[in-house]
């Protein structure tokens, strides 16, 4: 075995004429040199890679809340269109009833109006009553088949839809209401 030199002249710029080991020495570090530059340099473009991917799903993810937000904001806006349209066709259906009834009276405008009115009346007095007629017929309907032995004198009603005209007029009820009018409440 060759004795080392304690100062450590390999590094020092021996060009390696005075003995053997100082050149291999020499080699093995310039290897391991490139050997940690390598790894250095895969290691820096692993941390660009893995930054620029950072930056993209973060962009993507911007994108993201960026376009649910719009289809929110999109949402919202067809409900509020589709609200503001069906109250405008409520009120466009509310005249069109009125300008009907209205022009179905003969005589001139102010006579046409108090008879709309008059009409008007008539037909919410009728049925605000079939409404109370109906409302006490299903509360005094039987809950069960056989009646209780006490409640006898208690009378059924029987339903306005399932009465005759005749049988309409005797109860003070309108002979005439038409299931469409009591039902479009």
């Amino acid at each position: 075995m060759h004795a080392e030199e304690p100062t450590g002249s390999s590094e020092s710029g021996e060009d390696g004429s005075d003995g053997g080991e100082p050149e291999p020495k020499r080699r093995r570090l310039n290897r391991l040199g490139s050997s940690v530059v390598r790894s250095a340099t895969v290691l820096a473009r692993t941390l660009v890679a893995c930054e620029e991917k950072r930056q993209l799903r973060h962009r993507e993810v911007l994108e993201l809340e960026e376009r649910r937000l719009r289809l929110e904001e999109e949402r919202t806006e067809v409900q509020r269109q589709g609200f503001a349209g069906l109250v405008s066709a409520i009120n466009s259906l509310s005249s069109a009833i009125h300008a009907l009834v209205s022009d179905h009276r003969s005589g001139d405008s102010a006579s046409r109006q108090n008879q709309c009115n008059d009409e008007w009346d008539n037909l919410l007095r009728d049925y605000n009553r079939l409404r109370d007629y109906e409302s006490r017929a299903t509360a005094t309907a039987p809950a069960t088949a056989a009646p209780a032995r006490g409640a006898t004198n208690i009378r059924c009603l029987p339903s306005y839809w399932a009465m005759e005209r005749h049988e309409r007029k005797d109860r003070n009820l309108p002979t005439n209401l038409a299931p469409e009018v009591f039902d479009a409440r």
